[in-house]
């Protein structure tokens, strides 16, 4: 398992933003939760426009599919949350590198 790397970023006016490398479990179990703590509303926002359609547009095929069954149904479903969960906790902390540096935050200090 890689270390966690914490950095301390500024931008002009002086505002500070701590950033924190490697998987995030916040985001993982609460993507709007995890956005909102770090200021990216946008991203909070699109993320419930977009994922929580997507969720029962999924249920909805799934349960209309006679083959699959109500366990096979549920089983896929449980398997695409599985894979959200990681890939929102995996990437949620690069994404908050990204929107730094787009914002004109400077790296300050940095530790692991």
């Amino acid at each position: 398992m890689a270390a966690r790397r914490y950095s301390i970023y500024a931008d002009r006016s002086g505002r500070l933003a701590l950033h924190c490398s490697g998987f995030s479990w916040l985001a993982a179990l609460f993507p709007p939760v995890w956005a909102v703590r770090r200021g990216l509303w946008l991203a909070c926002l699109g993320w419930l426009t977009i994922d929580l359609p997507a969720k029962a547009l999924l249920l909805a095929v799934l349960f209309r599919l006679p083959v699959i069954g109500l366990t096979g149904a549920l089983g896929i479903h449980l398997a695409a949350m599985v894979l959200e969960f990681w890939t929102v906790g995996r990437f949620a902390n690069p994404f908050h590198h990204w929107w730094l540096r787009r914002h004109g935050y400077v790296l300050i200090a940095a530790a692991s």
